[in-house]
């Protein structure tokens, strides 16, 4: 062999190497790319199966959408034009704690009152302490006399000390302590028709700063006088309902309704607003009058003052008559 032949062996070898190395290689990296997908295949369908394996929830355990209130649960009270939406539910003012009796009215010191019920028992001070000695004879319905103490809790009962009583007791007593209302709460005294005449109202300082809380501070049963450019004043019981509604009754004999117009019979119609709170912290606002179903006529509250329990404002039937001033004492909560 000459070295031409020795030269182009050893050329042959080498490319036949190459070509065998690179087949090895290509078959490798083939081998190894379907492996790779049979794994993930094999990974795939493992999910798969154990995701169909796993019970999803179904739609009726799923949580489902709050459904909407039934109209007897929102619907506001209907109203006749001229029509007044309510204002939003407030919330009524805790009462004060107190023991667990009927909770009759809070009548205020120095109204003048009668009995409204037969034969109520005048003691020497409360039931319960020592010397509570039982005075005769019992009080009959409209004695007259006027509270100067109280209340004061005392064996199940509210009591006020009272004075200039109309009735003669033995031994010439004229003061002594009553019970204001059975234990649950049905009242044995109230204003008298006279209540007016010499009503006490002292005006302190407004408790409110902004819109909602006077909203909220109204809310309650109030008694008091109404003061009109025509009729002499006369006592009046009002009820402020958070959710608008509102109740009105003027003492018996007074011979005008509680608002001078409209009637003191109950009526959905009857709503009231409270709209602003002006710098003065007065509130202004607004209140339908009812006739009658159907005939409402809408009225201006002006210059409204919460004073703690004492609430006074001004009322302008229409807008022009007026105005009709209201003093109240707040004589109960709303239950």
């Amino acid at each position: 062999m000459n070295w031409r032949t020795s030269v182009w062996s050893a050329i042959a070898g080498s490319w036949q190497r190459g070509v065998l190395t690179g087949a090895v290689v290509i078959a490798g990296v083939g081998a190894g790319l379907w492996l790779a997908f049979v794994v993930g295949d094999l990974r795939h369908s493992g999910e798969a199966a154990s995701a169909s394996s796993t019970p999803m929830e179904s739609a009726s355990s799923m949580p489902s959408p709050s459904e909407s209130p039934s109209a007897t649960q929102s619907e506001a009270p209907p109203t006749s034009s001229p029509s007044m939406t309510p204002t939003e539910p407030m919330t009524p003012t805790a009462a004060p704690s107190q023991p667990s009796a009927g909770a009759p009215a809070a009548w205020p010191i120095g109204l003048a009152a009668m009995t409204v019920t037969q034969s109520l028992r005048v003691r020497s001070s409360p039931l319960g302490t020592a010397d509570s000695a039982l005075y005769q004879p019992s009080l009959p319905q409209g004695t007259r006399l006027r509270l100067v103490d109280g209340p004061v809790f005392g064996e199940g009962y509210w009591w006020y000390q009272v004075t200039n009583i109309s009735a003669n007791l033995e031994g010439g007593v004229t003061e002594g302590w009553i019970a204001s209302a059975d234990k649950d709460g049905t009242p044995w005294i109230g204003p008298s028709p006279e209540a007016c005449a010499d009503f006490q109202f002292p005006v302190t300082d407004i408790t409110v700063s902004s819109l909602a809380e006077l909203q909220a501070g109204v809310v309650g049963v109030w008694g008091g006088c109404v003061t009109t450019p025509w009729v002499p004043p006369y006592w009046v019981t009002i009820t402020l309902r958070g959710d608008g509604t509102y109740s009105s009754v003027a003492i018996k004999g007074a011979g005008e309704p509680a608002m001078y117009y409209g009637s003191d019979e109950d009526f959905p119609e009857k709503l009231y607003e409270l709209n602003d709170l002006q710098d003065s912290l007065k509130g202004i606002g607004q209140i339908d009058i009812v006739f009658w179903p159907g005939d409402v006529n809408r009225g201006e509250l002006r210059n409204i003052k919460l004073m703690g329990d004492r609430l006074e404002f001004e009322f302008f039937h229409r807008g022009d008559y007026g105005p009709l001033t209201y003093r109240l004492y707040r004589i109960a909560p709303v239950l």
